[in-house]
């Protein structure tokens, strides 16, 4: 089940980008939601993910504040993602 619904995110997103040349933009939409479907289904982008929010401060809040749009139950952890780790793997400044 897995594997068909990261078929579908990347199909999306492929749809997506296809769509952004377009005067509407919905592909951005679309890419959002097929990246949010292949993060969900894979554990290697997800670590990656995290990873990139931890190296660049900007990009967490980015996504604290879109994740402050969604709905409580659509919310994965509700806050920052330097909750989950010590602070000793906050990058330099940060802590």
């Amino acid at each position: 089940m897995r594997l068909l619904l990261q078929i579908l995110g990347f199909l999306i997103l492929l749809i997506g980008i296809a769509f952004t040349m377009s005067p509407m933009p919905f592909g951005f939409t679309l890419m959002v939601i097929g990246a949010s479907i292949i993060v969900a289904n894979n554990a290697v982008v997800a670590r990656w993910l995290r990873h990139e929010r931890m190296r660049h401060p900007l990009f967490d809040r980015l996504f604290e504040s879109i994740e402050q749009m969604l709905p409580q139950n659509w919310r994965v952890d509700g806050g920052s993602v330097y909750e989950d780790f010590s602070s000793t793997r906050r990058p330099p400044g940060e802590g």
